[in-house]
């Protein structure tokens, strides 16, 4: 069984991999555990400056949850997260 801090290490593995250019503006935002696909998981929401919007004044954010497999650690899927804007 992996900790949070193992997820979290993991998650940020394949955030930086598929789709952050740049790790330092990766922001860690919720932490959760889940069933997926029969497995306990944990799911780990991170945000990062969207790509279209990027700017000296730009504040809008992308959203993605990684969901890592809480027994072994491994990678098991990347969802976008939709978030309300006011």
């Amino acid at each position: 069984m992996i900790d949070v801090k193992q997820a979290i290490e993991a998650a940020k593995k394949q955030a930086v991999e598929f789709i952050v250019p740049a790790p330092a503006s990766l922001r860690l935002e919720e932490i959760e555990r889940e069933n997926y696909q029969s497995k306990e998981a944990w799911s780990i929401t991170f945000s990062f400056p969207d790509p279209d919007s990027i700017g000296p004044f730009s504040v809008r954010r992308e959203y993605r949850r990684f969901l890592v497999d809480a027994e072994n650690g491994s990678f098991l899927a990347m969802k976008r997260r939709e978030v309300a804007v006011p």
